[in-house]
């Protein structure tokens, strides 16, 4: 929440629960965007669609992580399989694969146009997504590192300033140094003239 809140919580909300729990929190037909990435048994992931395709809009997309994804356990390709051919789709095979339903009756028409366009030149609109989920992380490693590196500018900026004050105040204690050796040594002469002249 600490993270979410500040970033996302004037047109969000975060809830903290498993699929079945948080399904009673919204309305039907109230969600635009609906994400499933939980459980990945066949017969989960489909009790989990089929749970919550009433709570989705005449607007609304589904989108289905790890499809691309065969291995003991992860059966949300065989779900895929099966809604794929029912509704508008399109499958980004990168990172496990996202599949994306349009199973709103009323999609908007530019999302229409890119599932349009992302099926007739898959491999084309694959790599620009892949290319772009890999820039991201790049971006912000970027940006963590100029403020790593700003940070590092003020440390500098602060450790001159110090080492120019701490020169500062050398060079006022040798010149007070050499001010009282010079006044020691007319005390001493003065001393020494004294002790001859006895």
């Amino acid at each position: 929440i600490s993270h979410h809140d500040p970033l996302y919580g004037s047109f969000s909300r975060l809830i903290e629960s498993d699929f079945d729990e948080a399904v009673a929190n919204f309305s039907e037909r109230s969600i635009d965007l609906l994400h499933i990435d939980g459980y990945h048994a066949y017969d989960r992931v489909r009790h989990d669609f089929e749970t919550w395709l009433p709570k989705v809009s005449c607007r609304g997309v589904v989108l289905l992580h790890d499809t691309n994804l065969r291995a003991p356990g992860y059966e949300v390709w065989r779900l895929w399989e099966e809604l794929r051919g029912d509704f508008p789709s399109f499958e980004f095979p990168h990172s496990n694969g996202l599949g994306v339903l349009a199973v709103g009756a009323d999609v908007s028409a530019p999302f229409k146009a890119f599932l349009a366009t992302a099926c007739s030149r898959p491999a084309a609109v694959a790599a620009l997504f892949s290319t772009i989920g890999k820039w991201i992380p790049l971006q912000r490693a970027r940006d963590d590192q100029e403020r790593r590196v700003a940070a590092s500018a003020a440390e500098v900026e602060q450790l001159e300033r110090e080492l120019r004050h701490a020169l500062d105040t050398s060079a006022e204690l040798e010149q007070h140094l050499e001010t009282q050796t010079a006044e020691w040594s007319r005390e001493r002469a003065s001393l020494e003239s004294v002790v001859d002249s006895l």
